[in-house]
């Protein structure tokens, strides 16, 4: 997802890795669409996701950087990034400045992040406790990742919680 600061000349690209199972934003990373800033994004993501199926349209970087036997290209025909699609959706309606003709923008970088980060913590909260209000209603609250297979641990109490982000 593209973004602009200061003038729509400059762009800002939001890389996002996203959960498939609760929707939660795992980490983001803004920059250039270059293979370096997809390699900080592959270096954020925490190890457990890394042994999932990663599923990204056609972009080069991502099959420069993602292993081969775990990354899967796909169009959106196929309905794999559905999610992410939906999420960038939320967020350019929710905040203005990510909404590609507009006239609000951000006139810092700083200020960029910022309202992502906020943003994206919020959004992890609020995908948080629908998660927890489901699972407490079924009687239990530990969340797995069925797609991670079986060498996941199933015991995992834990969320993805407060996503993870380096502006370099």
């Amino acid at each position: 997802m593209w973004s602009f600061l200061y003038r729509k000349s400059e762009k800002v690209w939001v890389w996002l890795a996203l959960c498939r199972e609760t929707r939660q934003i795992v980490v983001f990373m803004m920059g250039d669409r270059s293979r370096a800033t997809c390699e900080r994004l592959w270096q954020a993501i925490p190890r457990r996701y890394k042994e999932a199926t990663c599923y990204s349209d056609f972009w080069e970087a991502y099959q420069e950087v993602i292993p081969e036997e775990q990354h899967e290209a796909t169009g959106k025909e196929e309905g794999q990034t559905c999610h992410v699609e939906r999420w960038i959706n939320t967020l350019r309606q929710r905040l203005s400045r990510y909404v590609r003709k507009t006239i609000s923008f951000s006139k810092s970088a700083q200020m960029h992040h910022c309202c992502l980060k906020l943003f994206i913590h919020r959004y992890n909260l609020e995908r948080k406790s629908a998660i927890l209000e489901r699972n407490t209603t079924v009687g239990r609250m530990s969340i797995f990742l069925p797609h991670l297979g079986d060498e996941w641990d199933r015991r995992r109490t834990q969320t993805p919680g407060e996503a993870t982000d380096a502006v370099r």
